[in-house]
């Protein structure tokens, strides 16, 4: 399986590159495109494994200007080639009907010579048969149904006689849901925002949960009015957090505070996602997902 981590910039790229010789993946959104992106699309093969494009329509959608199919269409016949792949104008999220809008730009974009990416936001309408019916090779389901595990089961029991149709899964990295679903990709922008209101991931072997995904709360930083399960300095594997990073890392306390610490927590953050990548990936072969 592949994790995208939305929202990923060269500089972090390169900060955890350099840390950990590690390669990451990424999902770059047409709506948030910039400077950057150049530098993203030269690093796809060399320090990214691989990099695709969102739409961005979820991103804009109560924007005054959301995207205008034409200018992505425009922009994918000549930047295209620097994506493994890329997503469907999906401005329609109704979750009750198999959206005309969303078909229309598909064809357009198809019409144009372009292969996006369907993506699926009604479950029970005919949208997943008529991706069946023909026979796209990938297809991705939209972030409304991410977290529900029987929504997540009932697509791809719809697609068991299709094996070789891959599916991308927008906005999740619930190790619970993707362990029980023979998922190709997913995405997430979590291994960023976590960073700001002061948590770091770590995966504690020792817990006893299914899931060992722990979120430690480092003082001094803005905090939601949500109280944290875990601080820094009581946590209950402390000694077993501050090895690891600092033989991942060469990271102390310290190397999160002050000019630079919020970075450095990023990074934290992003080895632990793509970590996850891995150990989700080493589930689906024990489960005969994958050979």
């Amino acid at each position: 399986m592949i994790l995208y981590l939305s929202s990923l910039d060269s500089q972090r790229l390169y900060q955890y590159y350099e840390i950990t010789g590690e390669k990451a993946s990424a999902l770059l959104s047409y709506a948030l495109l910039g400077s950057d992106t150049t530098e993203m699309a030269r690093e796809r093969g060399q320090k990214l494994n691989s990099l695709i494009l969102d739409s961005g329509a979820w991103t804009d959608q109560r924007s005054p200007s959301p995207t205008d199919i034409d200018d992505y269409i425009n922009y994918l016949s000549v930047a295209g080639k620097y994506y493994d792949f890329y997503f469907n104008l999906d401005q329609d999220f109704d979750e009750n009907v198999f959206s005309g809008t969303n078909l229309k730009n598909l064809l357009k974009m198809e019409k144009a010579g372009l292969k996006p990416v369907p993506v699926i936001h009604s479950l029970y309408t005919g949208e997943i048969e008529y991706y069946i019916d023909k026979g796209y090779p990938i297809v991705a389901l939209g972030s409304s149904y991410a977290t529900r595990l029987d929504a997540l089961k009932f697509v791809f029991e719809k697609f068991e006689k299709h094996p070789d149709v891959k599916i991308h899964v927008f906005g999740t990295t619930n190790y619970e849901n993707l362990i029980e679903v023979p998922v190709f990709s997913v995405d997430s922008s979590s291994w960023g925002t976590m960073g700001k209101f002061g948590n770091i991931a770590f995966w504690n072997p020792e817990s006893e949960e299914t899931d060992k995904s722990e979120y430690i709360y480092l003082d001094r930083y803005y905090h939601t009015d949500k109280p944290a399960e875990h601080h820094f300095a009581t946590y209950y594997c402390k000694r077993l957090l501050e090895e690891y990073l600092a033989k991942t890392f060469n990271f102390t306390y310290h190397d999160f505070l002050g000019e630079g610490g919020y970075y450095n927590m990023q990074v934290v953050n992003l080895h632990h996602y793509i970590e996850l990548e891995k150990r989700i990936t080493a589930e689906h072969r024990k489960r005969g997902f994958i050979s």
